[in-house]
């Protein structure tokens, strides 16, 4: 068993334990979300997620020895779990510093896991993901995100 699948494993507990939480709490409907409603959303994608990681790393190293392990968690830099990580504190930035500044460290984050290779190209995509993605959902959806410093 090598490490991105111990840390999928991992994760997946976490991730597991943090939606069973949340499965407590009033999520409401999409047009009027109660308190667990984000809470919920992001446990089912962090759950959803390790047992994507965990399957795609167990397929990728089936037939390879050790000494030739070329699965693409087991490279230099962040792995995807690093994702798993940044959606299990993501409600607490989404709450306390609302939509746009608790979401930019996310995409900005998934942009580098991706490989995107030059910093301030992604960082640029994910300000514009991230305003579009406001814009859409506050103004044609009408969902209510939490007010923070530029909502």
């Amino acid at each position: 068993m090598n490490k991105t699948l111990l840390g999928a494993a991992g994760m997946g507990v976490l991730s597991g334990l943090y939606w069973w939480e949340a499965k407590g709490l009033p999520t409401g409907t999409p047009m009027t979300p109660g308190i667990g409603y984000v809470p919920n959303l992001l446990g089912e994608i962090a759950v959803g997620l390790c047992l994507l990681l965990a399957v795609l790393t167990y397929w990728g190293s089936r037939g390879q020895s050790d000494a030739q392990s070329d699965c693409p968690g087991e490279r230099s830099g962040p792995g995807p779990w690093i994702i798993s990580a940044a959606l299990l504190i993501y409600p607490t930035f989404l709450v306390n510093f609302g939509f746009i500044l608790g979401t930019l460290p996310l995409a900005y984050m998934s942009m580098w896991v991706m490989g995107y290779k030059r910093k301030f190209r992604a960082l640029a995509i994910s300000f514009v993901m991230v305003f579009v993605l406001n814009y859409v959902f506050s103004e044609w959806l009408g969902v209510q995100f939490p007010q923070g410093w530029l909502s």
